[in-house]
Order: C-alpha cells, then structure tokens, then sequence
C-alpha cells in the first residue's frame, strides 16, 4: 500500500523555535504567490471571531502549476463582537464529507423521502449511510414543522392567515420538497467560485399529490378548499423558502448543498479531463464516509410528530378538531447553475477572489471584514513539484498524502483571532480512520 502521509515537519533541532500559529506567507515556500490583489488581510492580525455555523464551501480548483491537486476554501461570517465561536471543525468536515459523498455516489440517489404511508422508502441504501443523507432527511422533517409553525395563529403571519381562510378553514395538505434553485457561480479556468446557492420549495397539484387521509373538506365548498390551497401558496410558502434558506435550523442543510454545487463542478471537470478523483466519481463507495445513524429514528420522529401537532396543521370547527399534513422530501439529483461573466464578478465579487486561492496560506478577511475564508489543499505530489521551494530555515509543511487523503482543520474558538491550528497546511488521514491502523 502506499506509505502513510508526513503529517507535520518540524522544525530542526537548531532552528529557532516557531511561532504559536505561523501561516504560509504569500511568499512562503511552497505557497503560490497570490494571483490577485485587492482589499483582503492576511490572517497576521486580529480577524475577529467567526460564526462557524455559516461556514460553507465556497472556493475551489482542481489544478495548480500544471498538477492535478485540490485546492478549496470555506468562507465564513465574522462576528461583530469578541465573542467565543464554536463548531469550525465539525461544520468543516461535513462540508468536506459531502463533498466527497457527492462525488462518490450517483447523482440519481440524493433523494430523501418522509411519508407515513411509506416507511420502506426513506432514503437510498448507499446515500443513507452518509451524513449527507442525514442532514437531508432531518431537513426534510424539519421543514414539515416550520410550515406547521408559520400557520399557527400565535404568530403574527399564522394569525392573518388562519383570519383568511374560507369556510370551514380547511385545505388539503400537498407534497412538499426542498430542490436547489439554480446556483450562482463563476468559472476562471481551473477554478470555481461559487457565489450564491438558493433552495426552494416545491408543492405538488396533482391529485396524487394530496397527502393521503387529509381529504377531509367534504363539508365545504371546492372552491373555497381551492381558494385556502392558494393562500397557503402565496402566504406560507414564500416564508417557508425565506426560512430554509436563512433559518439557523437550515444551515446544515445550506453546508452540505454549497458542496454539492462544488462537487458537480468537479465531477463535470473530471469528465473532461481524470482528476486526483477519478476513482472515486460514481464509485458508489461510501466506505471512507460511513455516519452511523438510523433513518428510522428520523422517520419514528416525523410520525410521531405529525400526529402530535408539530409536523401538522390543526384547525376546530363545530365537529370538532381537525389535522392537515405535508409529505414530501428533499431531491439534490439535480443541480443547475448561473455563470456570471467575468466583468459582472469583477464588479460585484472581486474579494472572493483574494479570499479564495489565497486563503490556503492562512485565513483571509474580505469584504471590509465581513467575509472570513479558511483554505487548504489536497495533492497527490508533493508540494514543493508544484510550487517551487524557497529558502526558509524551514518549511512549515506537509507532504500530502496521496488522495483521497484530506485535510482536518482544527479551528480554535477563542479571540484574539478564531486560528486553524495548522503549521502552513496539516494533512492527516481521515479521522474515522483514526485508531484503526489505516
């Protein structure tokens, strides 16, 4: 097998003893000089906290001098105060899970499925060992009960909305499910920046689309029960969508779809011309990222919740009370994006391109301290083929393990500045693998 990775060099005996945190300078040895300049900090300086739970997958190439290797980057929120920050390394590395998992398994199976009646089609077999897979299918249930909540008359929306409603206020509860809207992105020869990634929420009109059981309008007019349908459509929805793609219950969700959109990218590539990846692509092996969890626990949930008024919408009439109910999912087989030209980047989103590539030397500040960007890079050569060494007393590097080995990021969470606990770039083998002798 191949040898295990040099996962730090430090430095020798006679060298002077390295800084608490020491990123690679723009400069450094093995570092790329940076191929654009404008308005970014480099990580010397305070940088603020970070809101870990925005941190997404916003940056990435596939090739650099030549060599075929993995460059990425995460952008997060900075905090406007000096407060502690958690949850960097767990938000990184399901990021970077799901993006290998949306590599290694067949697009056709990113479904996930919450209906009472069918308990045997949850989730795909292969999808459903991945957290990818859980973070879908908990989205899923997660979005029956925000539209429970918008409707209840204890907030402002619900009550205009239960006040609106026809007859006897009932409607017929439809399918539901969260797809991407088309992402937003910009291609710069080998590399992507993906600049806006919307979800959506789709209601079904078709008669095999109304929730079974939840007929139950037959005392009143059709086309009052048709007038409440679009009600729901014009009142609900639309902050249903506001809330999936701003709610902090969503922001997993939103992580692992900004890798999606990346890893598309790199599967597309990878048609053209193999990748450090090729292997992996459609492979279907989700050996490397297996999650241990249950969909039935999720399922048990939505049930549970559905007859117990979290997941439902109740209403009382003289009959007494009466449930309506969603079913649906969330489908991420698909994936369409818009490519803006390089004017209107340059124009509107010229720092994600000095936060971006040059992020893998140590954090990065944009957008007048707004933006935070963390990178780092996968190669399957050693760094120093692919940018030329220079002379240091040491280099602060590593020499990358042959893919799919990756990077772990150790984020700390205090101030003065949120630091990823890395000398230059820290390769390590996966951390599942950990304590099993891979």
């Amino acid at each position: 097998g191949a040898p295990p990775p040099v996962i730090y060099q430090p430095a020798p005996a006679n060298a002077p003893p390295p800084p608490v945190y020491q990123p690679a300078p723009a400069s450094g040895p093995v570092a790329p000089s940076s191929p654009v300049s404008g308005p970014a900090t480099t990580a010397t300086g305070d940088l603020g906290g970070i809101d870990f739970s925005t941190l997404e997958m916003r940056y990435v190439s596939d090739s650099a001098g030549g060599k075929p290797l993995t460059q990425y980057a995460f952008r997060a929120d900075a905090l406007a105060q000096p407060v502690a920050s958690y949850g960097g390394r767990r938000n990184a590395d399901m990021a970077m899970d799901a993006f290998f998992v949306w590599m290694a398994v067949s697009p056709e199976k990113f479904w996930v499925n919450l209906k009472e009646s069918e308990p045997d089609r949850i989730v795909d077999s292969v999808f459903g060992k991945t957290e990818a897979g859980r973070v879908l299918l908990v989205a899923d249930l997660e979005m029956k009960k925000e539209s429970a909540r918008l409707q209840k008359n204890d907030t402002e929306l619900g009550k205009h909305f239960v006040d609106a409603l026809g007859g006897r206020k009932c409607y017929l509860g439809r399918r539901l499910w969260i797809e991407p809207a088309p992402a937003v992105v910009h291609e710069d020869g080998d590399q992507l920046y993906v600049i806006d990634t919307p979800l959506t929420v789709n209601i079904g009109h078709d008669d095999s689309d109304v929730t079974p059981g939840t007929d139950m309008c037959d005392g009143q007019d059709p086309a009052v029960t048709t007038s409440n349908g679009k009600l729901y459509e014009s009142m609900i929805l639309p902050a249903l969508i506001d809330r999936i793609n701003n709610a902090p219950n969503f922001a997993d969700l939103r992580r692992v779809y900004a890798s999606r959109v990346a890893a598309e990218w790199y599967r597309k590539r990878n048609a053209v011309k193999p990748s450090q990846y090729s292997k992996i692509i459609n492979s279907n092996n989700v050996d490397k990222w297996i999650d241990p969890w249950d969909p039935m626990t999720v399922f048990n949930s939505f049930v549970h919740s559905l007859h117990n008024g979290e997941a439902s919408f109740s209403w009382t009439d003289g009959s007494g009370t009466t449930w309506t109910s969603t079913w649906g999912g969330v489908d991420f087989s698909k994936v369409s994006t818009t490519e803006i030209g390089e004017a209107e980047f340059q124009q509107k989103y010229a720092a994600m391109a000095t936060g971006g590539r040059p992020s893998i030397n140590g954090p990065v500040s944009t957008d007048g301290g707004k933006h935070v960007w963390l990178g780092s890079v996968v190669s399957p050569v050693p760094l120093d083929q692919v940018w030329s060494p220079r002379s240091m007393p040491w280099t602060p590097y590593v020499i990358a393990a042959p893919a799919p080995s990756r990077p772990v990021f150790y984020a700390a969470t205090m101030l003065p500045m949120a630091i990823w606990v890395v000398a230059g770039i820290v390769l390590v083998t996966r951390r599942r693998r950990r304590g099993m002798g891979a």
